[in-house]
């Protein structure tokens, strides 16, 4: 007998345009109320209409909608605040949309939540300059192209766990003022996060296909990266941890880079491995430095380290070559 899976229906009223049997859920955008189609198949008059019901600072729940680019646009427009002149939401709700175009959320501001789990992201996802005042949720969202967060603010709980990133992933100089999860999440190219601000951030077991470039990154609570992977070069350089520094059972297979980095607190490469070469040269580490079992398959550089707590660098395997001129400690 031939399995046929159960449809995928969505627990909100939607639209189920394309149906064309009793077991087929359709569209599964939600219904705009208080018409029986989601936003994308409301007639022309019917669209119109509740576009110029928007105002700026509005809620909207477009769960499950298919937006192409245009039609993006024009709900942007409608929500767009004339005093700042870009768009003003307040509860968003695009979770398991599905954006065909680029999608510009360039300079919007989110005043309430913001909800964009497991939406997908054909296009370009543009969030640069972007305000996030509530919760902002990307879990098992899809970035298929470039996804660029560049000088983005998370005042609330930012989360991105489980999500793919397929394209050259960007959070230059953005900001998380609450807890950031990137648990799980998948890096198919470099993901860059230069200047970037953290409060909590988390990490664990985010694997990076590509380069991680967190050069000058600040992490103002703890940092965790513990079983995270790192296939292409893992760029910490200048990098400030003021919390725990939390690199546990990591694996990084390309070059690990964490000159001048500076840890304030403990710093955790325990069953860390490194199979390409390792650069500490110059780091500050002021509290416990753990190098318990971690393996360095290639060159490790230790030069002008500062262990501020001497003789608390625990054992490590022995590297191919080994610079360990220290300060405070021979290193491990």
């Amino acid at each position: 007998m031939l399995f046929t899976p159960a449809p995928v229906v969505p627990d909100w009223p939607y639209c189920g345009d394309g149906v064309t049997s009793g077991d087929r859920a359709g569209c599964i955008g939600r219904c705009v109320d208080p018409h029986s189609s989601c936003l994308a198949h409301l007639s022309g008059l019917e669209r119109e209409s509740h576009l110029a019901g928007l105002n700026a600072g509005d809620d909207v729940d477009y769960r499950g909608t298919f937006f192409t680019d245009r039609l993006l646009g024009q709900v942007l427009d409608a929500l767009n605040d004339p005093a700042t002149n870009h768009p003003r939401l307040g509860d968003a709700c695009f979770a398991s949309a599905t954006f065909a175009g680029d999608a510009d959320f360039g300079s919007a501001s989110f005043a309430g939540d913001a909800d964009f789990e497991a939406a997908r992201f054909a296009g370009v996802a543009r969030f640069c300059a972007a305000a996030f005042a509530g919760r902002a949720w990307f879990n098992l969202a899809t970035f298929s192209r470039e996804a660029q967060f560049d000088s983005v603010t998370f005042t609330g709980t930012a989360a991105f766990e489980s999500a793919t990133f397929t394209g050259l992933a960007r959070f230059h100089s953005a900001v998380f003022t609450g807890e950031v999860w990137f648990l799980l999440a998948a890096f198919s190219d470099a993901a860059v996060f230069i200047s970037a601000t953290f409060t909590d951030a988390g990490f664990r077991a985010a694997a990076f296909a590509g380069d991680a470039h967190f050069n000058s990154a600040t992490f103002t609570g703890d940092a965790r990266f513990p079983s995270a992977t790192f296939a292409g070069t893992a760029q910490f350089r200048s990098a400030a941890f003021t919390g725990t520094a939390d690199f546990k059972a990591a694996a990084f297979t390309g070059d690990a880079r964490f000159h001048e980095a500076v840890s304030a607190t403990d710093a955790s490469f325990a069953s860390a491995a490194f199979t390409g070469n390792a650069w500490f040269d110059s780091v500050t580490f002021t509290g416990f430095a753990g190098f318990d079992a971690t393996s360095f398959a290639e060159d490790v550089d230790f030069r002008a380290a500062v262990f501020e707590r001497a003789g608390e660098v625990g054992r490590c395997s022995a590297p191919r070559r080994c610079c360990c001129r220290g300060r405070g400690s021979a290193g491990p």
